[in-house]
């Protein structure tokens, strides 16, 4: 998982410093057919979801100091929110009020 979402926000860091983050379905003519999203959305000309970023510098600015924050604070929350294993299995700390 940690290194999913380390991919995740390269990309993310990627888009910020592009302005630039296209709809996951919208204009994705590469979404599988299984997913049955019509003909009309898939060929529509994609949407860029950081178009006020490039709009508006302080936007942009303001986004990418939170984006650093969220950086810094990311190990924390990888620990805190990841199962830990011990001894092959999942360890799970049980609320005492139960």
């Amino acid at each position: 998982m940690e290194h999913r979402l380390r991919d995740l926000l390269s990309l993310l860091q990627r888009s910020l410093q592009e302005k630039r983050l296209h709809h996951v379905v919208i204009g994705n003519s590469k979404v599988p057919g299984d997913v049955q999203v019509p003909q009309m959305i898939r060929k529509a000309e994609p949407i860029n979801l950081f178009r006020p970023l490039v709009l508006q510098r302080e936007l942009h600015a303001a986004t990418v100091r939170h984006f650093h924050e969220m950086l810094r604070n990311a190990p924390v929350l990888i620990q805190e929110y990841t199962p830990h294993l011990t001894n092959g299995g999942l360890h799970h700390i049980l609320d005492e009020s139960l």
